[in-house]
């Protein structure tokens, strides 16, 4: 995004999925990312972090041993957090 107070986006596809989500985060400024995985109940069911300050991150998320439904992407950084829903 183009507005100074949006400094973080993620991107999740494809959506449905069966098996392999990928996720892109994008950070406006070189922060930690931590990319989440969680249920509607709000577990956290997989969690991944950048070791370095980056700039963007892609992961990929294997959701084969879930079951169906619908599940949400937490991309943070130092500054904000946004979320996805994304089904499975």
């Amino acid at each position: 995004g183009s507005s100074p107070e949006i400094s973080m986006s993620v991107e999740a596809y494809p959506v449905p999925t069966q098996d392999f989500l990928t996720v892109k985060a994008y950070s406006k400024k070189r922060s930690l990312i931590k990319l989440q995985l969680i249920d509607l109940n709000g577990r956290i069911i997989h969690e991944i972090s950048s070791t370095t300050p980056v700039m963007n991150m892609q992961e990929e998320f294997d959701l084969r041993n879930l079951s169906k439904g619908v599940y949400l992407i937490r991309a943070d950084n130092d500054i904000e957090s946004v979320s996805k829903k994304v089904v499975r």
